[in-house]
């Protein structure tokens, strides 16, 4: 998700459980004249709550354009002179000292998905003084067996359908691999065993943001097991925010994995489960009972061809196609000579006949001046 419209804050800026507990958590750990790095700021709520509880500086990072947002939200707050907007992502730009404090909203559904915690430790080991704090500093993944009739019919089975007279079965085994985000309303789940916690983590000692546990689940209820249903908490200070389905809703979802194949089970019965994530990876999970296993992954959600499977190996030798020909050619020129007209006029002359759509050419430049250009001379 790239929270580059204004839609997609509204939830973050309004989810009253979240924000309140991130309040208390700056009201007890910022103390006057700190410095703060508020990472992935979006429109600056955790920044601004930091400087009305005394911070004498908070750097505000964001490679989205909201940022920019945020610098007004600063001056309409009066907060100028204590505030610096950094439109970036944390690795590429630089932040002159070493801050007191990191606030970050860092964790995705499941707290490993939108891979943003490796950000969160890059910028820990970079910036964080030797005895700053991190809020939130500690994570726990739990997931459960579920029985999830209505929304596995709607979301897998229905693949089975024929509508129109048309077989669509061959989809059901990509969606039955995606991992779901679900609201508790959505998924309208029967537990059938209390949760377990899967995944611990300390943000500031952890250096990889992986998963690979296992959970046995003693069935109390019998019922039809569709998938899992995963959440995750995290401390503030010292109050542990939940984003469990049985707890009040928050922005964040729910994740549910979903079985190929469901299965039955009695009260008593035991349910092994493995989840393993390694960083920017897949999600694969397992289950087995005493007559039964099966295994999945996300990386089955997604139609691959061969030759796409073969530039994902190890030992592929890449070499660049037109595109990225033209994409180094645009590169080389970008040295602070040419303005973009020139560049674009240049290239659309240059180019040999099958190349010369202007159109490509022009979104391409505007693209790679956007990502790797900065406003001013090194």
């Amino acid at each position: 998700m790239s929270y580059s419209s204004i839609s997609d804050h509204h939830a973050m800026i309004f989810d009253t459980l979240r924000n309140e507990a991130y309040r208390k958590a700056i009201k007890a750990h910022i103390k006057p004249g700190d410095t703060v790095l508020d990472l992935g700021a979006g429109l600056g709520i955790l920044g601004l709550m930091a400087l009305q509880h005394g911070a004498g500086k908070v750097y505000m990072v964001d490679p989205s354009p909201v940022i920019n947002i945020a610098e007004r939200l600063i001056q309409q707050n009066k907060f100028t002179n204590s505030a610096v907007i950094l439109q970036s992502s944390i690795e590429t730009c630089h932040i002159p000292e070493q801050v007191d404090c990191i606030l970050s909203v860092f964790t995705g559904n499941f707290l490993l998905s939108e891979d943003l915690l490796p950000s969160l430790i890059y910028a820990r080991n970079q910036y964080l003084k030797p005895a700053g704090c991190m809020l939130p500093d500690k994570a726990i993944m739990h997931w459960a067996p579920v029985s999830a009739k209505a929304f596995y019919a709607d979301k897998i089975d229905a693949w089975q359908q024929q509508p129109y007279g048309i077989d669509f079965s061959a989809v059901r085994p990509f969606t039955v691999n995606e991992t779901h985000q679900v609201t508790a309303n959505e998924l309208a789940a029967e537990y059938l065993s209390e949760s377990a916690a899967l995944n611990e983590m300390d943000f500031c000692t952890a250096e990889t943001i992986t998963c690979d546990a296992a959970s046995t689940f003693e069935i109390s209820q019998s019922g039809t097991c569709h998938g899992l249903v995963g959440w995750f908490d995290a401390r503030l200070n010292s109050c542990w925010l939940s984003t469990s389905p049985q707890q009040p809703a928050m922005h964040w979802s729910q994740i549910f994995l979903p079985l190929t194949t469901p299965i039955e089970l009695q009260r008593g019965d035991q349910l092994q489960a493995t989840l393993n994530r390694p960083e920017f990876g897949h999600w694969t999970w397992s289950v087995s009972t005493q007559n039964h296993q099966q295994r999945q992954s996300s990386f089955l959600s997604t139609p691959v061809n061969p030759q796409q499977l073969k530039k994902m190996t190890d030992n592929y030798q890449p070499r660049l196609n037109n595109p990225g020909n033209l994409a180094l050619q645009i590169l080389e020129m970008l040295n602070g000579d040419l303005s973009t007209s020139e560049i674009i006029s240049q290239l659309s002359r240059s180019l040999p006949p099958g190349q010369q759509n202007k159109k490509t050419i022009n979104k391409m430049v505007r693209r790679l001046i956007m990502e790797y250009t900065g406003t001013e001379p090194p």
